[in-house]
């Protein structure tokens, strides 16, 4: 069948036709076998030909073969389906290889036959609905419009790419576009808006579309309409999700149809939503850049500088033309190796990110210091695609940071190290000599005479001293040896390795010797001494370097006493022996009161007999780590005065106890308990020991001896003879224990009124070898029987120390030989079964 073409290019002037020619896109008609039938200016423009030349021509007979591969098939499917299409195609140049991009869009044509003429006259350009196809109305061609968007493609790539550093990616929607009548009532609209469907959108007038800004846009699309000239407004719309999105439309006036019809505006929405929002990053982004106070630096992927901002130039005084290009190894300080650098590229590489104090070179200064930040950024396949570094200067904060370390490391009138610097360096010094096997010394210095300087010429004039002082000190020093001053006029001096130096007492005369040197000042000559103390490390037992010190000051306060301008060495031995009798001392308070106490008893007999005539009682401690612990283990001569008197009440107290229990199973025995002088010497010592007594009333006190050491009793005869008196009233004898080992005298036996002497173990242990021992224990039996008082040998070790005792007239004794010291329920069963040696019964006694 054949297509009147004059018909259908003539059915198509009207405004529509008008509204097409207006469009700055290409628009063409082809009939069913695709030959063209219209093409608007733009095309034929494009195409460069005359009208004759285009229409009744294929697409295939005017285009390269690369732009018409799909267009074929879309125009089957347009007029197979009756639907119009709208794509972009991508095509490239099979010569230049060059991509161009086009949108375009088609349409179905369609028309009815004439019955009388047998011609098709187009009715419309949109797709039918089935009622109008069963009047005859068919798809005879294709109406379709195009336009090159490669140019906004490439812009849009071009931004992409040059935004990519800041991670903005700007995407342009789709413009939206609206056809308005005269009334300015939607005619057409391709797609729908923030807030309205499209569907919502036909007919409607725009006022409802836009109403918080009409008036404004009113007048805009008025003047347009009115004059002709472009214009364009902003506005803002709220979608179904509550979403604000930015508009900005451009109004363009469309002339009158052919037929007539009024001029209509086309209105080309674009949202801007996302461009908005890119500004405002872009915008914040390069205010950040551009007034931060830290120093940023970008740097592309193959590690070459591309920009800086402001605060690096002013911080470092390079600018952008001197450094761009260039690696930004050069900024680093000649102290940070190459090694450092490439580590910290590894590290950058591997973790996308590194920070650290570095030190930075200046364009005409020192170095200065920084806090250098370095992240990489990533391009779109993942990998790095630059670095940002960004620098803070930290000089000032370095230089306060220094100078608050001075002063919490050095005294300020000095500038000697202080306290707490010199702990430091000690521990470290400690830990050297113990890792060494070296030792080191502590000096402790105190100036004498110091305080009567600064009282008589002022603090000022001290200072000067102090200050001249410590340069002298200091140039006598090795320089090993870190000197301190502690405060006040103290100073100390820590000596590494002291025993490398040639006659160490020397070395600490020449410290001396340097302080006491005359200073010469505006008040004339002044002279100070010092004393020094000096501690060694490391000792026998462990200590930290506070106690160091401590040995050190006390060995210093020794040489004041002992005359100043002068060193003493503190005595580790004497200080250890202090130690383990304060801890004796400590141990024992516990002991009283945990009860670890126990009492021994050892008899007491007369040889000659073979009888009991007692026992003496004897302290054992049952320490809970050392075990059971005899009186020579923790009964010293520098035992505490009140710990001792503590130990006689808590001795006689028990003894009193242990003799009612034996007095209840009828077991009677004479019991010597020892007494201190300092238990003595209380001044209510015979009322308590009555008081006692009164609460034992079963106890015949004269069944008590106490026993007094001799060498204890002559250091104050005449008030231990009035104690002793006192208590002898009660009834309670008296014996001088260990007689002969003190200063004995004939005044010391006729003050004392003690009944019994004894032998002290030292000479009877002896006797049979040592003829000296022997006179010694003859004199002692002369004296008792002179003064009438009984003696009882000590250290009876064997059977024929009996014999020997008894045939010089000595039959009361006690010691191993007859029996051990034990505990009272041991001491009761023993003396139901022990026997005298046969050979001591059997002697002949002098009388």
């Amino acid at each position: 069948m054949e297509i009147n073409h004059p018909s259908i290019l003539h059915n198509s002037q009207n405004l529509d036709q008008s509204l097409i020619n207006a469009l700055p896109v290409c628009v063409f008609r082809t009939d069913r076998h695709g030959t063209i039938t219209f093409v608007n200016p733009p095309l034929q423009s494009k195409l460069q030909l005359p009208l004759s030349d285009i229409l009744g021509k294929t697409v295939s007979e005017l285009f390269p073969d690369y732009l018409c591969r799909q267009h074929h098939d879309d125009d089957r499917f347009v007029i197979r389906s009756g639907e119009m299409i709208r794509k972009i195609e991508e095509n490239v140049n099979p010569v230049t290889g060059e991509k161009s991009y086009i949108e375009i869009i088609k349409a179905p044509i369609y028309g009815n036959e004439d019955p009388l003429t047998g011609a098709w006259t187009e009715t419309s350009g949109t797709k039918r609905d089935e009622f109008d196809q069963a009047k005859g109305e068919q798809v005879i061609g294709v109406q379709g419009a195009f336009w090159d968007i490669s140019a906004k493609v490439r812009v849009e790539q071009a931004t992409a790419e040059r935004e990519s550093l800041l991670k903005v990616i700007a995407r342009d929607s789709p413009d939206q576009i609206i056809l308005l009548d005269q009334s300015l009532k939607v005619l057409y609209a391709n797609r729908g808006i923030p807030g309205e469907e499209k569907h919502d959108l036909q007919n409607k007038p725009l006022s409802e579309v836009f109403k918080s800004d009409w008036p404004r846009i009113r007048a805009t699309l008025t003047t347009t309409l009115r004059e002709g000239t472009p214009g364009n407004f902003e506005t803002r719309m709220t979608d179904a999700d509550n979403v604000v999105h930015y508009l900005e439309t451009r109004v363009l006036r469309l002339p009158p149809g052919m037929s007539g019809s009024p001029a209509r505006l086309h209105l080309t929405t674009t949202d801007t939503t996302q461009q908005n929002h890119h500004q405002q990053e872009r915008q914040q982004a390069s205010a950040v850049f551009n007034f931060a106070r830290e120093a940023i630096v970008f740097i592309d992927r193959r590690g070459n500088i591309v920009n800086i901002n402001r605060a690096f130039t002013d911080i470092t005084g390079y600018r952008l033309g001197e450094i761009a290009g260039r690696s930004p190894r050069f900024l680093l300080s000649k102290s940070i190796s190459r090694e450092k650098f490439r580590e910290i590229l590894t590290q950058v590489s591997s973790n996308r990110y590194w920070q650290n104090e570095l030190k930075i070179k200046t364009s005409d200064g020192p170095d200065i210091d920084t806090v250098v930040a370095v992240s990489a950024t990533s391009d779109n396949s993942g990998a790095i695609g630059s670095f940002v570094v960004l620098l803070t200067d930290i000089s000032r904060q370095k230089k306060h940071q220094q100078h608050l370390e001075h002063i919490a490391h050095y005294d300020p009138l000095t500038h000697l190290p202080n306290r707490f610097l010199l702990g430091k360096r000690l521990n470290r010094a400690m830990s050297h000599a113990q890792e060494s096997g070296s030792r080191l010394a502590v000096l402790y210095i105190d100036l004498d005479g110091f305080k009567a300087v600064n009282d008589r010429h002022g603090h000022l004039i001290g200072d000067k001293l102090l200050v001249d002082i410590a340069k002298r000190m200091l140039v006598n020093l090795d320089q090993r040896d870190t000197i301190a001053r502690l405060g006040g006029d103290e100073f100390m001096v820590v000596v590494p390795d002291i025993d490398s130096r040639p006659r160490k007492e020397k070395y600490f005369e020449k410290l001396l010797k340097s302080i006491s040197q005359p200073v010469h000042s505006e008040v004339g000559v002044i002279e100070v001494s010092a004393s020094l103390g000096v501690s060694y490390y490391p000792q026998q037992d462990a200590l930290e370097a506070d106690q160091l010190i401590r040995q050190a000051d006390v060995a210093m306060f020794k040489a004041k006493v002992h005359g100043k301008n002068r060193f003493e060495i503190f005595d580790t031995m004497k200080e250890r022996s202090q130690r383990d009798t304060r801890q004796l001392h400590a141990e024992l308070e516990q002991a009283l009161v945990h009860n670890q106490l126990r009492l021994f008893f050892q008899p007491k007999v007369n040889m000659k007999t073979g009888t009991i005539i007692g026992a003496e009682v004897l302290l054992r401690w049952q320490h809970p780590i050392r075990g059971l612990l005899v009186p020579k283990d923790f009964l010293r001569a520098d035992l505490n005065e009140q710990l001792a008197i503590d130990l006689d009440k808590w001795v006689i107290d028990h003894t009193l106890e242990q003799i009612s229990r034996w007095k209840i199973t009828n077991q009677d025995f004479d019991i010597s308990i020892n007494v201190s002088i300092p238990m003595l010497e209380q001044e209510d010592f015979s009322t308590r020991l009555a008081r006692q007594l009164l609460q034992h009333p079963e106890i015949n006190p004269s069944s008590i001896t106490l026993e007094v050491l001799e060498s204890s009793a002559v250091q104050d005869v005449d008030q231990i003879s009035l104690v002793m008196r006192a208590t002898s009233a009660l009834g309670i004898r008296f014996s001088l224990d260990d007689f002969g080992t003190g200063y004995s005298t004939l005044n010391l036996l006729k003050k004392l009124p003690a009944k019994e002497l004894k032998i002290d173990r030292t000479f009877v242990k002896d006797m049979l070898m040592d003829e000296d021992d022997l006179t010694i224990i003859r004199g002692v039996m002369g004296l008792a029987s002179a003064f009438d008082k009984t003696v009882i040998a000590e250290g009876v070790e064997s059977e024929q120390h009996g014999l020997a005792l008894i045939k010089m007239g000595c039959h009361y004794a006690q010691g191993y030989g007859i029996a051990i010291p034990m505990n009272a329920d041991d001491f009761s069963a023993w003396a139901r079964q022990w026997k005298a040696y046969p050979s001591w019964l059997k002697i002949t006694a002098p009388a």
